[in-house]
């Protein structure tokens, strides 16, 4: 059996500045053994094989095909330089934070939550415009709404204020009972706290785009930079779901752990603008910590690469061709 890693993210800045400063040469190796490979896969002689028609294509590909070609399979070099040297440590479900607060470069696998916070804010900005028109899809069938629209003509031409008066009614009665639906589904809450839970939510999250994985006893939480998805974020998600029911592996370096924090200036008196402004951000650290502080049990990783590994079935005794 082997594998293949399909990327949805890699982070090619990051991966080749450690590469440079970890492994001697070892960035000029992958990128030689990298070219190497791109070359001899388009110099292939003899019958056009798949390999080949794989080459030609890509050498007439942009530049930026061929650069990603050459990062994912540099990138597989340069995990396996990891290995090597005893630098990755696979996380196991059974591990705990003080087993993991002596270690660098973590490869934990599993299935992952994609956390959207500017898709979060969009939905609470268009919450009850959402909430009325799955609600009126589902409350009004093509009779109540001919009803509806015929009271609502019958009402423009009364000229009794009293008959006028009933069928105003008659129509009110019916859209308070789709707002009494709306509330009773949840589809539909004051605006004004919406509004400001968008704002907070602005504030608090900035539009980040994270992976989280649960394991027995570690939360192991990320936050990527979109310009290194391999694809448009809202089509991972469709593709995967938001709860993703396939296995992804993160590779990467660990930044937060546990939930220590220590007070850098918590007795500034103020007596001078260094001092009030660097009490002013202590105290922005410690609102920011209300969304973003870790957990007890959690652990972030800066994220070098996040992929999939699918497994190729191989066939070592493969029957002759009749």
């Amino acid at each position: 059996m082997k594998s293949i890693k399909s990327f949805v993210y890699l982070d090619e800045d990051k991966m080749y500045s450690i590469s440079s400063q970890l492994f001697e040469g070892i960035t000029d190796s992958i990128f030689m053994a990298s070219k190497k490979s791109y070359s001899e896969n388009g110099e292939q002689h003899g019958e056009m094989s798949s390999g080949r028609k794989m080459g030609v294509i890509l050498t007439k590909e942009k530049d930026t095909t061929e650069k990603r070609f050459l990062h994912d399979y540099a990138y597989n070099l340069f995990e396996e330089e990891l290995v090597k040297n005893n630098l990755l440590y696979t996380v196991e479900d059974s591990d705990t934070i003080e087993t993991l607060s002596s270690k660098t470069f973590v490869k934990v696998k599993g299935k992952v939550f994609f956390d959207d916070y500017e898709v979060l804010d969009k939905t609470m900005q268009d919450f009850n415009r959402t909430g009325y028109a799955l609600g009126f899809v589902q409350y009004y069938s093509s009779a109540d709404m001919d009803a509806k629209k015929e009271l609502d003509k019958v009402t423009k031409n009364i000229k009794d204020r009293e008959k006028k008066a009933k069928a105003q009614n008659a129509v009110k009665h019916i859209d308070d009972g789709f707002g009494a639906f709306l509330k009773e589904k949840g589809l539909l809450f004051n605006q004004d706290l919406l509004d400001q839970l968008t704002y907070v939510l602005t504030f608090g999250y900035k539009g980040q785009f994270g992976v989280r994985l649960p394991l027995d006893n570690i939360l192991v939480s990320t936050v990527l930079n979109k310009e290194y998805l391999k694809e448009n974020n809202n089509a991972l998600i469709f593709k995967y779901s938001r709860r993703t029911e396939v296995d992804f592996t993160i590779i990467g370096t660990i930044t937060q752990i546990g939930n220590d924090k220590v007070n850098l200036n918590g007795n500034s008196n103020m007596s001078n603008m260094k001092e009030a402004a660097q009490n002013l951000i202590d105290h922005i650290a410690s609102i920011e910590d209300t969304f973003t502080g870790r957990l007890q049990s959690e652990c972030v990783i800066d994220p070098i690469a996040i992929y999939r590994e699918i497994i190729i079935p191989t066939n070592d005794n493969p029957q002759e061709e009749t």
